[in-house]
């Protein structure tokens, strides 16, 4: 039996950039409950919390085209 990889969790320092003096958030957080909200890219391009649920779906060009 093959054993299952555990996910390492990623660290606070892969959340944000250092800009000269500055703290800039890489993701975008949550406008409902203010925690960091998750980029994935297919199969629909969206913006989405985990918390709690929140979605913003992010328009395409072939989306555009189609209506």
């Amino acid at each position: 039996m093959s054993e299952k990889k555990k996910k390492e969790e990623k660290k606070i320092h892969c959340y944000y950039e250092i800009k000269g003096d500055k703290l800039i958030p890489n993701l975008r957080k949550c406008p409902r409950c203010g925690a960091f909200m998750a980029h994935h890219k297919g199969p629909v391009p969206r913006w989405a919390c985990g918390g709690c649920s929140y979605t913003e779906y992010i328009e395409t060009e072939k989306a555009k085209q189609k209506t």
